[in-house]
């Protein structure tokens, strides 16, 4: 389609200019009768409102999302009862560099992916490169109308990815005047500061057959560190109760380890056997001060063990850590209409989003390993000149037998004068649409097109070039006495010998020898044009409504990191770089059909139907369906039903994405071999790890704990061990759609005798099968070592072990269609005002939302007896409540919002008295704001949200800890101390 290979701002420049233009050449006289547009989410048909819907849905109006206090959608969206935990806020997104500072809606917890999000029901611009995840922070707030959430599968109008719901913002289509308002809020411990101002103007012109919209807006939220949370977070520490407490009891079942700091330590841990792998008199700089994050500076050497090990010498990396990422945003939303005629109007939108986020963590973690490409036999050479004397005594000793020795002493040190690590990202969304809409031979239509690109620029801090840092550590002293670089070409380059030594041993010319800023580069365009006609025609005396369109889409994506990363050279994970588009061809057609009407029990019965075909480049052909049924009993009484059949179809990611490297561990089946536990272990597991010689051999020798100081009988891993294990993940460009079944049973009731009580009751389950996700690395090396073919089985090629020692070096792992979803669960929902109050003036509105979960099933891999209710666990908690009240009297509103999280466990896989700290009691916070109208143009707010400091549940390193550092569990839950304090002011003029 030629209109593809327009350049998009000059389609959105030529639309712009021809608006006015058009205008004048229309006749002045013409009356103007106004084009009406209902929207209905999850459908095309155009309807009197949303009460005849066979969809359950969630309505918030512009009133209730003021009254929330909230200066991001997110913020909204999160607290209703039918949205999981988030895959990414800013509470929770400091350690995912790449996408800190995002916020994303997870309905019904089947991840982000899976919830469509559009605006005025037309999919927005993705902010996560590669994926159809939308970043909430790229929506404008100030000209939000309503939302509107519906649960199940919408595909047959939508298309993919509306497989648990669909979130659709509407935005205001017409605005007269001008509003100004700035408010400013803060936690009451005195950070987390927020502030927002914006301007929004709107006017009529050509006799009120246009309206144009201005929104500009500014605002921030401000960062929490975990050290401005003592005593709940601050300080390394570290829970045995979740990984112990079932196997072991008490006292593992309730012990936090306090403090339990890192052992990559910024004074150096220095390895005098010549191997990393071997901590034998493992030496280390004097730890007998310290302040509140590492030891004071010392030139005396000792020993690592004998200097009380991690507690006395390690470094406390939780003082360095973010809870909450800041964010910095700015927007601009211009939106024009114009009525060409009676039966045609125009649009144009354009949206641009600027948001600024900012990730902060401790120091690198560097072992000389990272230098010189994962071998541990490497590291400062015993003759460098910084090497102290009893460290070069000491390797030399320990080696006087070993012909094998190559002089090097392996190092591991935290990086603390390099500077602390975080990232800085600069995302950019640009969305341009027009279209029209009106009617044309006796058929309803609209058309657009629309133009989204999002970007991000990515500059990341405390990192190191691998190759510089090489060159630094190989020194000499030159004839005048000074110490330099041994290589010439590398002198010649302006190499500074670096000295590794002790506290602050890195100077400040170090430092910048070997400081390396890695930069990543994203950009996600998207192309739709679509066109939608709806109608109706009598038949046998009843009206048929239909709708059916097209659409087409066109999506690229590029993830672009610097050569350094690409090679994994910068001290940091390997990170590949991800190309990837795809386009798609897409029809559908949907049907309203009364059956009956007026007759006993049977007010009026209708049937809904939707069918769409969409066609891919990737991945071929696919459908999806939808039967709705919506029976008004009588005038108290409705009975609505929906059957559908959805789609995702893969992401760009999920089909591109290139082999990237992860320091996730995971669980070695020979651990324990050699030790007291191998009586427990399965034999065949047994004999396949002692059939390889390196695992055998470490079994026989034993392996040196480096916190005990000791060599301990057998195989097993020590924290270094565990650290040293890395992964690669990547995509399959063979994968095949996600489908999804979605049933929806619900009744409405509204009493007559009751005037405006309206409470609703609604069942749903979804399944979803073929779910793309990544094989198990686990699975895989369990699969191997439980083989009673270990010398053919396929499964063992996906994991590598260091030579020497048999630790689990390297795991691979890639997207394939293997995994299974299931919730199941309850939705019940009622509003009602009084108009009276007795003798208390006013009126008041009471709306609640319950949601009880039953079942939330992942099977990893269906047929494996693998499968997983998550239903009961935070983030799936099983009860959900939200109420709100507003009181209101002449010019003041008061608002009381409560949002309830029921009971939980911190894992459900575990009794609740498996570890002290599995249970987790329910939790209430309530938010007030008073609102008071001074006159028809200004008014001012307070608010306070949670109000009594409820607190999140304390549980480190737990299976659900937020991030790590957080020490609490269940990243829907506020943050610690989060009683928030906010006022602003509004003027209309």
């Amino acid at each position: 389609m030629n209109l593809f290979k327009l350049t998009p701002m000059s389609l959105a420049v030529a639309a712009v200019v021809s608006l006015p233009f058009v205008s004048y050449a229309q006749d002045e006289e013409q009356a103007k009768d106004g084009i009406e547009e209902v929207l209905v989410t999850g459908s095309r048909i155009k309807r009197p409102d949303n009460a005849d819907s066979s969809m359950p849905m969630v309505s918030l109006g512009e009133e209730q999302i003021e009254l929330t206090g909230s200066i991001n959608v997110y913020d909204i969206l999160n607290e209703i009862p039918q949205a999981g935990a988030a895959g990414s806020t800013r509470g929770n997104s400091n350690f995912t560099v790449g996408s800190s500072g995002i916020n994303t809606v997870n309905l019904r917890g089947l991840g982000d992916s899976r919830t469509l999000t559009l605006v005025n029901g037309r999919r927005w611009v993705p902010g996560i490169p590669g994926t159809s995840i939308v970043d909430l922070n790229s929506i404008p707030a100030d000209l939000i109308e309503r939302l509107e959430i519906i649960t199940g599968g919408a595909s047959s109008v939508y298309g993919s990815d509306a497989v648990a719901g669909v979130v659709n913002v509407i935005l205001r289509d017409d605005y007269e005047g001008v509003t100004v308002e700035a408010m400013s809020g803060a936690y009451n411990k005195g950070d987390g500061d927020t502030s927002s101002f914006s301007i929004t103007a709107g006017s009529n012109f050509s006799d009120g057959k246009g309206n144009a919209i201005v929104n500009l807006r500014v605002d921030e939220q401000g960062s929490v560190f975990a050290r401005d949370r003592k005593p709940y977070t601050g300080n390394d520490v570290f829970y045995y109760g979740y990984y112990y407490g079932a196997d072991y009891g008490a006292p593992y079942d309730s012990l936090v380890e306090d403090p339990a700091y890192s052992s990559y330590i910024p004074q150096g841990r220095f390895f005098p056997s010549g191997n990393i792998a071997d901590g034998t008199g493992l030496l280390t700089f004097d730890c007998s001060e310290r302040n509140e994050y590492r030891v004071l500076s010392s030139d005396t050497v000792v020993d690592y063990s004998a200097a009380g090990g991690g507690a006395a010498c390690g470094f406390n990396r939780t003082y360095f850590r973010q809870l909450e990422v800041p964010i910095d945003r700015k927007s601009l939303y211009s939106k024009l209409t114009y009525d060409f005629s009676d039966n045609h109007k125009g649009f144009t939108e354009i949206s641009f989003t600027s948001v600024q986020s900012v990730s902060a963590l401790e120091p690198f973690p560097m072992s000389s390993e990272d230098v010189y490409g994962g071998l541990g036999t490497f590291g400062y050479h015993y003759e460098n000149p910084y090497v102290p004397q009893e460290i070069a005594d000491a390797a030399v000793a320990a080696n006087a037998g070993n012909p094998d020795w190559n002089g090097h002493i392996p190092f591991i040190r935290r990086l603390e004068e390099v500077g602390a690590r975080g990232a800085s990202n600069t995302r950019e969304t640009l969305r341009v649409a027009f279209g029209s809409q009106g009617a044309l031979f006796g058929l309803d239509y609209d058309w657009y097109y629309q133009y989204g690109k999002a970007s991000r620029d990515q500059l990341s801090g405390g990192q190191f070039n691998a190759l510089a840092f090489r060159d630094a550590l190989d020194a000499e002293v030159d004839s005048s006495g000074n110490i330099v670089c041994a290589d010439p070409v590398a002198r010649a380059a302006g190499c500074v010998p670096i000295n590794l030594f002790g506290i602050g041993s890195i100077t400040p010319e170090m430092a910048d020898w070997v400081r390396y800023r890695p930069s990543t580069t994203s950009e996600l365009e998207q192309r739709v044009f679509a066109m939608n006609f709806t109608g109706s025609f009598d038949l046998l005396d009843r009206e048929i409504s239909y709708a059916f369109g097209f659409e087409r889409r066109d999506e690229r994506s590029e993830d672009v990191p610097d050569d350094l990363q690409q090679k994994g050279l910068h001290g940091g994970n390997r990170i590949p770089a991800t190309y990837g588009s795809f386009d798609v061809d897409g029809v559908y057609l949907e049907a309203l059909i009364p059956l009956l009407s007026e007759i006993p029990l049977v007010e009026a019965l209708n049937l809904e139907m939707a069918y769409r075909q969409d066609d891919y480049s990737t991945t071929g052909t696919v459908d999806a369906t939808k039967l709705g049924l919506n029976w008004m009993i009588n005038d108290q009484f409705r009975f609505r039903a929906v059957w559908a059949e959805s789609v995702r179809a893969p992401s760009i990611d999920d089909l591109f994405a290139g082999q990237a490297q992860t320091y996730t561990s995971i669980s070695d089946p020979c651990s324990g071999v050699g030790t007291a536990t191998e009586v427990n272990m399965d034999p065949t597991v047994v004999a396949n790890c002692l059939s390889i010689p390196d695992v055998a051999a470490t079994a026989a020798a034993g392996t040196y704990n480096p916190d005990s100081g000791q060599i301990e009988p057998g195989f097993f891993y020590t924290q270094p061990d565990i650290q040293g294990i890395s992964g690669f993940v990547g995509g399959n460009p063979d994968l095949e759609e996600e489908t999804a079944d979605t049933e929806t049973f619900g009744l409405v009731w509204t009493p007559s005798y009751i005037d405006g009580l309206v409470v609703s009751l609604d069942y749903y389950k979804i399944e979803i099968e073929n779910v793309i996700s990544s094989i198990s690395a686990t699975r895989l090396i369990n699969t191997c070592f439980e083989s009673l073919n270990f010398s053919t089985e396929a499964a063992c090629n996906g994991h590598e072990r260091f030579p020497g020692t048999g630790k689990l070096r390297y795991w691979y792992s890639y997207g394939i269609n293997q995994s299974a979803y299931e919730t199941e669960g309850y939705d019940l929902s009622a509003r009602y005002r009084f108009d009276s109050l007795g003798i208390v003036p006013g009126q008041l509105d009471i709306s609640a939302i319950y949601t009880r979960l039953d079942t939330n099933k992942y099977d990893a891999s269906p047929g494996a007896n693998d499968e997983f209710d998550y239903a009961g666990e935070v983030g799936y908690n099983e009860d959900k409540l939200k109420l709100s009240l507003v009181w209101s009297y002449d010019e003041w509103l008061l608002s009381v919002d409560t949002t309830y999280y029921g009971e939980a466990l911190d894992d459900v896989g575990q009794s609740a008295s498996d570890y002290s700290l599995n249970a987790i009691d329910a939790i209430t916070y309530v938010d007030l704001q008073a609102r008071y109208s001074v006159d028809d143009k200004w008014s001012v707010y307070l608010g306070v949200d949670n109000v009594t400091n409820e607190q999140p549940p304390f549980c480190p390193t737990c299976k659900n800890e937020t991030t790590p550092g957080s020490n609490y569990t269940g990243s829907q839950y506020r943050v610690w101390d989060s009683r928030y304090t906010y006022g602003g002011v509004k003027y209309r003029f």
